[in-house]
């Protein structure tokens, strides 16, 4: 069954996972989470560590640091201090590049769903339609302007940003933030260390995914940013390397986590990627929780999360470390 074909799930569900410190060993279902903080977590942030292994032939890029944020939901359920502190905390990390694995946008069409979502960003109380999405991402890119790094800002498209002007999303995202990439790869050029071949692909749900080729390139360091975990799965197979660090997001992670109950949904097939850092089939995976909300307002035993990834030489095993702050 196709990605077209397939009834989506619902996003009622969460996470059971992550320890403080872990190390991830080729799983079969996805890496557990266990968070600090009980209860609504809606405004509570995470930093997610993750430390991955350099192969001797590409130790070049040793401390190599980059920031992942997904799933930002941006609109009237967003509160504009959560950006604030988020920004903050990755500014003070002065990372090497930003990356952001898409749905930047949540305007719920739903009347029910607009009547229960509490209107935490007073900026889009009154708008509907059009005017509401384009204030909504003209608001969000403009913020993440501010956002620091080194090289750059690097994003792709989600599901959400497909369902509202994707063309308007991709012209605000060139126009205020960085390189939008839809189907392209972009090769990033670090001082001192060589070539990052940094491939983006469109939403696997609403867009037209067809990830672009890698080179043959050894010496190159391979990221693919693609928003849903099952593309990677379903139609990636022979197009990425093995050796390429892949980033995902969508799943939020499960965004409610239930007493005993723990994850319903993932809201993807390929569960053993629902969350968390995961190596299966030799593919090396992250998958993160996000920042925003969608459906529910809220999230339950489930944290907003920042990741922030270092490369290192001489490292045996894929080290994650999650901080509450």
């Amino acid at each position: 069954m196709k990605r077209r074909d397939f009834l989506k799930l619902g996003l009622f569900s969460g996470a059971t996972g992550l320890g403080l410190l872990s190390v991830a060993n080729s799983p079969s279902k996805a890496t557990p989470y266990i968070s600090s903080s009980s209860g609504f977590t809606t405004g509570i942030l995470e930093i997610t560590e993750v430390s991955i292994p350099l192969p001797e032939h590409l130790e070049r890029f040793d401390n190599l640091q980059l920031a992942f944020i997904t799933d930002i939901h941006h609109g009237a359920a967003m509160d504009p201090k959560w950006l604030t502190t988020i920004k903050e905390v990755v500014n003070a990390r002065k990372v090497d590049i930003i990356l952001l694995g898409g749905d930047y946008i949540w305007a719920p069409d739903s009347a029910l769903i607009q009547a229960i979502t509490p209107r935490r960003n007073s900026l889009f109380r009154e708008l509907k339609g059009e005017e509401l999405v384009a204030s909504i991402y003209t608001d969000l890119f403009q913020t993440l302007a501010e956002f620091q790094s080194r090289y750059g800002i690097f994003g792709v498209r989600g599901n959400h940003d497909c369902w509202h002007s994707p063309q308007q999303a991709s012209l605000l995202f060139h126009k205020y933030t960085g390189e939008l990439l839809v189907n392209q790869r972009s090769d990033i050029m670090l001082d001192g260390m060589g070539t990052i071949e940094l491939a983006g692909a469109d939403d696997y749900w609403i867009g037209m995914p067809q990830p672009p080729k890698f080179s043959d390139n050894k010496n190159s360091l391979k990221i693919f940013l693609t928003h849903n975990p099952d593309h990677l799965v379903e139609e990636c197979e022979g197009t990425i390397p093995k050796d390429a660090l892949v980033l995902c997001g969508h799943t939020h992670g499960g965004q409610v986590s239930l007493p005993t109950l723990g994850v319903l949904t993932y809201n993807i097939r390929s569960k053993e990627y629902g969350y968390g850092l995961n190596i299966v089939d030799n593919f090396t995976v992250f998958t993160s929780r996000g920042i925003g909300v969608v459906e529910l307002p809220f999230r339950y035993n489930c944290p907003q999360e920042v990741v922030f990834i270092k490369f290192v030489a001489n490292g045996s095993k894929h080290v994650v470390r999650a901080l509450e702050i």
